[in-house]
């Protein structure tokens, strides 16, 4: 097979693009990661990206499993402290504990991460619009930010996929 350069393969794919009726854009992910590394401080830092993120993912499983294990173990306690009924916290803690070992060990990552970020949206409205909480709350530390500060965290997750030290990587090769 001939040896293609960059450049004809780039004009071969829009011709196509253009061609099937659509305009195919070009892949601005390498633009921006060239343009990234070349304005990082400290570029020699970008190699550890994969053990940042599953550094992440662990501190993400630890907040949600043992979250989840109280609600799961404890429903009748647990429904009353979050004013739910008994089945809902008890589901409510199946399904962090599930998302945590998803992130975790890198198993549907991006659906784990998803499916906690809509747990804390919930955690959210429950504390601006019955709680009347405010960002930091009353004392400081029990408003919703830290719920704020989860979602941004599996939205770095579900983004990445986690990263290069996940389970799906190993089974879909």
């Amino acid at each position: 097979m001939p040896k293609v350069s960059h450049e004809f393969r780039a004009n071969a794919s829009v011709h196509d693009a253009r061609a099937h009726g659509f305009f195919k854009f070009p892949d601005f992910r390498l633009v921006l990661a060239r343009a990234y590394h070349l304005r990082m401080s400290l570029p020699a830092l970008a190699k550890f990206t994969d053990l940042a993120l599953l550094l992440l993912r662990l501190m993400i499983g630890a907040v949600f499993f043992t979250s989840g294990w109280k609600h799961a173990t404890n429903p009748e306690v647990r429904s009353k402290e979050i004013e739910m009924s008994k089945g809902f916290t008890l589901m409510l803690g199946v399904a962090e504990c599930a998302g945590a070992a998803g992130v975790v060990f890198g198993v549907l990552t991006q659906f784990a991460a998803i499916g906690m970020s809509v747990i804390m949206l919930g955690a959210i409205e429950k504390k601006i619009f019955k709680w009347k909480t405010g960002f930091w709350g009353k004392h400081g530390t029990d408003g919703w930010s830290y719920d704020l500060t989860m979602i941004l965290m599996n939205f770095i997750i579900a983004t990445t996929s986690g990263g290069r030290f996940v389970l799906e990587k190993l089974i879909t090769r």
